[in-house]
């Protein structure tokens, strides 16, 4: 192509250019604008969302038994969380007889929405509580089962109300592992615990062993004691006494 060629080509397109260059430029603006307005729709509904509360429902292991496993609620979002309804699938069946249970507490807790859950505030109660069974395993003597939907509902900023489902199973929390160290807390109170065991069966020993000497000694001791001599522990006052004895005749 020869440079007559190109400028004959660049002529072409300028003069469509200002033919048609103001409606182009009318069409970019209200593009630009198109999407200004949707940047700023979803600033505000990022911004919204951000600002929503957040409730979750979780298993956690008990932070002082290492048998026992809570059921926690917590608003995890920045705003407050209000009516707040939970509920379980399948439906928690206590018996009648609940006098040795925590489980009814669960029930009491839930049987009516919750008026404001702040945020970072969690609610908490024993699910899971392990006693020996068969076979030395732990069984849960709580009336719970160990796979459950929590589901929550809440009302948050504006007025759609929020609902979110949470599977949750025991193994999650059952199948954890973790070790402990002989410095920590955890492995010193143990330690304490080990050496106030053997003290234990120390004092026990001690005194077995002193009662059996006791029961020699005394069948080793002759029957009859010689008398014992009564006399005053000041001896000055014998001689005080007859004195006095004298006097009077």
């Amino acid at each position: 192509m020869s440079w007559a060629q190109v400028a004959e080509w660049i002529g072409d397109r300028w003069e469509w250019i200002n033919d048609y260059g103001t409606a182009v430029g009318a069409v970019a603006g209200v593009v630009a604008a198109i999407v200004a307005m949707l940047a700023l729709v979803s600033a505000a509904s990022d911004s919204k969302a951000r600002s929503q509360p957040r409730v979750t429902a979780e298993f956690r292991p008990a932070a002082e038994s290492d048998v026992t496993m809570d059921l926690v609620i917590t608003n995890m979002g920045s705003t407050p969380a209000r009516d707040v309804e939970v509920t379980f699938d399948p439906p928690l069946d206590v018996p009648e007889d609940d006098s040795q249970l925590v489980a009814p507490f669960i029930v009491r807790r839930y049987s009516k929405p919750i008026p404001v859950l702040n945020p970072q505030q969690n609610l908490t109660n024993i699910w899971w509580a392990g006693e020996p069974g068969p076979g030395n395993e732990l069984v849960n003597r709580e009336p719970t089962p160990d796979d459950v939907t929590v589901i929550v509902s809440y009302r948050g900023v504006g007025r759609k109300r929020l609902t979110e489902q949470f599977p949750l199973t025991f193994e999650t929390v059952s199948l954890t592992t973790y070790s402990v160290s002989s410095t920590s807390l955890h492995g010193r109170l143990k330690t304490i615990d080990q050496s106030l065991t053997k003290l234990e069966k120390a004092v026990a020993t001690i005194a077995t062993r002193s009662a059996k000497e006791s029961r020699q000694v005394d069948m080793t001791r002759s029957p009859e004691s010689p008398p014992v001599s009564g006399r005053r522990r000041w001896r000055w006052l014998d001689g005080i006494s007859s004195n006095s004895g004298q006097d009077r005749h």
